[in-house]
């Protein structure tokens, strides 16, 4: 047996239940929040001021989704499942055109909500697009794998990727 030396030597293992949550940790959870705090409440406060609405952080949300919860990105073809600019989209732009003529326009916390609530309604509507695979789907190694006629899938006689083997075709 070989002879260790210094502090290691009279280290003896100890069975210790697992800690629970530390004060250290505490303190840091503690200064996280506060940071959220300092840092979010004048945003919000000015948000509502300039926006005369509640909108913690940004009306970017129902432009996102309504370009891409429509029937335009839905339809078969090359652009199937690609974000659309909802204002150009024919059924979206139908449903906003009554809040651009009326008097006093429109604002951007309420052209916010009208988008997001008919990004709602389409999913609603159509729950199945949602969970439907896009056309370009992504093989475990990361390579783009167009769905439709493959090279990269198609030439291969099991099917599978070939820099993975990562299943059968989607």
């Amino acid at each position: 047996m070989k002879a260790t030396s210094g502090a290691l030597a009279n280290r003896q293992p100890t069975l210790r239940p697992p800690a629970g949550p530390s004060v250290t940790g505490w303190r840091s959870l503690g200064a996280l929040a506060a940071a959220f705090v300092v840092l979010m409440v004048p945003w919000a406060l000015r948000n509502a001021e300039v926006l005369h609405a509640f909108v913690p952080v940004t009306t970017e949300g129902g432009y996102t989704l309504a370009g891409q919860y429509n029937a335009t990105p839905a339809a078969p073809g090359p652009l199937q499942s690609v974000w659309q600019i909802p204002l150009i989209v024919p059924d979206v732009a139908a449903r906003l055109r009554p809040l651009y003529v009326r008097p006093g326009g429109v604002g951007e916390a309420q052209l916010d909500s009208r988008l997001r609530s008919i990004a709602i309604d389409y999913v609603t509507a159509h729950p199945g697009y949602v969970l439907a695979p896009s056309p370009t789907t992504r093989c475990a190694c990361s390579t783009s794998v167009q769905a439709t006629g493959c090279r990269v899938r198609s030439s291969t006689p099991s099917g599978r990727c070939p820099r993975c083997c990562a299943g059968p075709r989607r």
